[in-house]
């Protein structure tokens, strides 16, 4: 009956572990997850007639329950889980792969019109932009409002689009079991963007 107890006792202390690590792991996958999609706005600003969105940059070092390329993971596991593995993220460079990167349209105009201003807020709106290395967080100033104009010829049909810098970081990743043995390294490219503005296109 003791030994049945002291079972009893290990397995519920094992198992309570598990799920503080898995809530920790959880706690900080949400924040990378949200600097890549729903990305950290420093400023908001208009210069030389264009609404610029200044972002916070991703951390040098970082860790997650998954990886942030699941399309290499998937072909070696069938299951994530939050407590299997963790990947620690080593920044080892960045480049700006293009300095005036077309993201895509707003999304807070839908098709072509004839307008002679555009306005936007102070506040921003996140949308997304998948590329071959992965997915880009974009936020941008809100369509509306009355914080900032761009000038546009009302005599031609025309659509505001977010450019900005493409920016490919390079990290080192280090795969880990759940008891902390290196099971793999390999080296991941993340993509994001810096000092996205909106530019009217026309057609």
């Amino acid at each position: 009956m003791n030994r049945f107890k002291i079972g009893l006792s290990f397995f519920l202390i094992c198992f309570m572990f598990f799920i503080v690590v898995d809530s920790i792991s959880a706690s900080t996958d949400s924040t990378i997850e949200n600097k890549l999609l729903n990305r950290e706005v420093v400023d908001v600003t208009q210069e030389d007639g264009n609404i610029k969105t200044i972002y916070e940059e991703l951390p040098n070092t970082f860790s997650t329950s998954t990886p942030l390329n699941l399309t290499k993971e998937s072909n070696n596991i069938g299951i994530l889980c939050a407590t299997c593995y963790h990947y620690d993220y080593t920044k080892i460079s960045s480049s700006i792969a293009d300095y005036d990167y077309k993201f895509g349209w707003h999304p807070d105009f839908n098709g072509y019109t004839r307008a002679d201003t555009y306005w936007f807020s102070s506040s921003t709106t996140n949308f997304s932009f998948s590329l071959s290395y992965g997915v880009v967080g974009i936020a941008v100033a809100r369509g509306g409002g009355s914080g900032f104009s761009v000038d546009a010829d009302y005599d031609r049909w025309s659509r505001p689009a977010v450019y900005g810098r493409l920016v490919l970081d390079r990290f080192e990743v280090k795969k880990y079991n759940s008891s902390g043995t290196l099971l793999d390294t390999y080296y991941e490219t993340v993509p994001t963007s810096q000092r996205t503005y909106i530019k009217v296109l026309y057609r």
